[in-house]
């Protein structure tokens, strides 16, 4: 199977699992409906599963003017599978990346559904670099001074402070980023 197939039956399967609350193994046999299957495939299934929430996040600070649950099925799922992409998978390029979300968002739902998916990772993948070369105390003292500014939610707070959590594991170094992946890799159950 290749990447652009993986990723098609990937969006499927997540699109099936959330809307019918099918069970993962019932989902991935129903999209592949007799293929074999593909650990790219199985990667980007069970990843994007085993981190929706820490994706969740980063999807609501990043998406301008939107809500998640406001968002289409099809954009939402999109959205999760490649951000799980971006962050888990060190073997793709950025722009591959992004560019298979936005053709599987035209092909899947329309033009402007590709516009907000290529917006909303290009948000993730530049507030990333920002954050890569920052310290972890750098990081906090960002985290206080934005969470202070702010319209005093304390949900939007817990939301950036995970996040920021998140980063701080990414952007210690590489060996930091690559330990957070393979210990990852190792809980995903590849069948």
């Amino acid at each position: 199977m290749k990447r652009h197939e993986a990723r098609e039956k990937a969006i499927q399967t997540l699109f099936q699992i959330e809307l019918s609350k099918l069970e993962v193994d019932e989902a991935i046999e129903f999209a592949l409906d007799g293929e074999e299957s593909d650990p790219f495939y199985e990667q980007l299934v069970t990843g994007t599963l085993e981190h929706i929430e820490d994706i969740d996040a980063l999807l609501v600070e990043n998406l301008k003017n939107w809500r998640l649950d406001r968002l289409g099925n099809v954009e939402r799922t999109i959205l999760r599978m490649a951000t799980f992409e971006l962050l888990y998978v060190e073997t793709i390029p950025e722009n591959v990346t992004i560019n298979e979300a936005v053709e599987l968002a035209k092909s899947f739902a329309d033009e402007e559904a590709g516009k907000l998916v290529n917006g909303v990772l290009g948000n993730i993948i530049k507030e990333d670099k920002k954050n890569r070369d920052k310290t972890p105390d750098q990081l906090q003292k960002n985290l206080k001074t934005t969470g202070d500014e702010r319209d005093g939610s304390s949900d939007r707070r817990e939301t950036s402070g995970s996040i920021i959590s998140r980063n701080v594991k990414r952007t210690c170094g590489s060996t930091s980023r690559t330990w957070h992946r393979t210990e990852t890799e190792s809980r995903v159950d590849w069948g």
